[in-house]
């Protein structure tokens, strides 16, 4: 992709080509290669590379030594009914219903 500044838009006497290319993947659906050139001097390069085609290493995914998986969502369901206490037969009152514990 090219774009042309014309002069005079941006303080500038002639006009300024900025250019864009990149590379991508259809296969991977990713972008590889992103070369980005503007005559302002600050070109940039992203690149994708040693790609590793196959399943990762499971470790990666595991948590390091020491530190525990909690269930919040378990966690927190097990504080709000250690904070209820209901007596067998005693009606449980829940937005506008009730039913028999």
């Amino acid at each position: 992709m090219t774009t042309v500044i014309p002069p005079g838009s941006i303080r500038n006497n002639q006009a300024l080509t900025i250019a864009d290319d990149w590379w991508s993947s259809l296969h991977f659906r990713i972008m590889l290669l992103h070369v980005h050139h503007d005559p302002n001097g600050t070109d940039e390069i992203e690149q994708l590379d040693k790609i590793v085609l196959g399943e990762p290493d499971l470790s990666l995914f595991q948590p390091p030594p020491g530190y525990t998986v909690r269930d919040m969502d378990a966690e927190r369901e097990q504080q709000e009914r250690s904070e209820v206490t209901v007596e067998p037969g005693e009606p449980v009152r829940n937005a506008g219903c009730c039913w028999e514990a």
